[in-house]
């Protein structure tokens, strides 16, 4: 028997007040930790969530519902009468986040794109409401060990904890309702259990809401239909990333969310494309490396994950094009991309470090080094006469990029390390990857 839209719509909503209510009314006689009653309305938004595969048949009351609940949320944050009665529920810990934002609309896309799915719909909602929930918690009362994040800090312990308890989210569903093996069950929740993990890791002003349900979503439906050997060669790659990266965070200016989102990268590059596509960005982090080796400072962790995501992102955005549009021809301006990227930091970095040289030297040498680092491997690998071309044409669009960032980035002669700086970075990367797209249909594939 199917229920009134309108009817469940309006229960699903005097809940959702109640429970708000009722977590006000406990808040303000107990005076718990402000993170506790946040997470405890995370929680139950959550459970109610959990059931919508089973309340609604159709995708229009849950992005309804979610509209409605992110117009809720923004007016009791950001008028001042809501907010003073109202708003230490989910405003009383000191942090500028966007969170409860996310929640709503991530549940409304993935109500979307599990298509009826309750399997697909559930398991990312119960990793978001209970790993994410519980993780915050442990790591509020239990976290010892730290590691540095664009926010601060996040603990060891909490991030165990998230771990564990989405490698339960995943693996008692798989194994009670689905027809998963028990071993391909196991290995799912193993890698989605540590690939969520960092998801949450690197995670910025509540964004965690949105990469976790979507992030899961995504795993999930790529791992189900993989057999077991594929499944133990994917966990094995991981882990060696895992630890390649580990040993060598120290010789980088990386702070310890940016380690764990270029592990993401790397993999992420190697799980949807072949061996091919991780030759530039390995080249860009060797090269980086080598760059800080060379230096005449001390190397400090100063780059936080947004100098990850807009140096990878540009690169990511167009491997993505090429997996779902089949155009394997787009590795031409990927590759372009990371290498405006390495030309980019190296024109910084000798800007940095040998304040002697004039503009033009400066933009000749990172140019060519960001050129011939990238785009010849690239062009011997697939000798074509197309790939000829567009190495010359790279060698043009690559020197303009510098010049647009000498001339566009202040204060070039200090290296800044600003969000500001990897923006304009990441702004002329994918500029110059999108122009280059043009030849691309001219000479056809490389």
């Amino acid at each position: 028997m199917s229920l009134n839209p309108w009817l469940t719509m309006a229960i699903v909503t005097l809940v959702l007040l109640a429970l708000f209510a009722g977590l006000r009314a406990y808040q303000t006689r107990y005076s718990p930790h402000p993170e506790f009653v946040r997470k405890l309305l995370h929680i139950m938004m959550g459970s109610i969530t959990l059931t919508f595969p089973w309340l609604f048949n159709e995708t229009w009351p849950v992005v309804t519902l979610a509209a409605s609940t992110i117009i809720g949320l923004w007016v009791l944050k950001n008028y001042k009468a809501m907010r003073q009665q109202w708003g230490d529920v989910l405003h009383g810990v000191s942090r500028n986040s966007l969170g409860e934002i996310y929640f709503p609309a991530a549940v409304a896309l993935l109500f979307v794109l599990a298509d009826g799915n309750a399997l697909l719909f559930c398991i990312p909602i119960l990793i978001l409401t209970l790993a994410d929930a519980l993780a915050a918690l442990i790591g509020v009362r239990y976290g010892q060990v730290k590691y540095k994040t664009s926010e601060g800090s996040k603990s060891l312990e909490g991030s165990l904890a998230f771990f564990t308890v989405a490698f339960l989210s995943v693996h008692i569903p798989l194994l009670l309702f689905s027809d998963v093996g028990r071993t391909e069950s196991l290995l799912i929740a193993l890698i989605m259990g540590i690939l969520v993990m960092l998801f949450e890791a690197i995670a910025w002003r509540g964004l965690d809401n949105l990469f976790i349900p979507l992030g899961s979503f995504i795993l999930l439906k790529t791992y189900l239909p993989m057999d077991t050997d594929l499944l133990i060669l994917k966990l094995f790659v991981l882990a060696l990333l895992l630890v390649g990266f580990y040993l060598i965070r120290r010789k980088t200016t990386l702070d310890d969310s940016a380690i764990l989102g270029l592990v993401l990268i790397a993999y992420v590059t190697w799980s949807v494309e072949s061996w091919l596509w991780l030759l530039a960005p390995c080249t860009v982090f060797i090269a980086y490396v080598l760059f800080n080796l060379n230096a005449n400072t001390r190397v400090e962790r100063t780059h936080s994950i947004q100098a990850v995501v807009c140096v990878g992102m540009p690169s990511l955005v167009i491997l993505f094009l090429a997996r779902g549009l089949d155009q394997p021809q787009l590795l031409y301006p990927y590759t372009l991309a990371y290498a405006v990227q390495l030309t980019l930091i190296g024109l910084a970095r000798i800007k940095f470090d040998h304040a002697e040289f004039n503009n033009t030297r400066i933009l000749l040498q990172a140019s060519f080094q960001g050129w011939t680092l990238l785009l010849i491997p690239l062009t011997i690998v697939a000798f074509t006469l197309g790939a000829i071309y567009y190495a010359l044409i790279a060698a043009v669009l690559v020197f303009l990029s510098a010049c647009l960032f000498l001339r566009w980035q202040p204060q070039m002669q200090d290296c800044p390390t600003d969000n500001a700086r990897w923006w304009r970075q990441g702004s002329i990367a994918i500029s110059a990857a999108l122009i280059s797209s043009v030849p691309h249909y001219l000479f056809g594939e490389i």
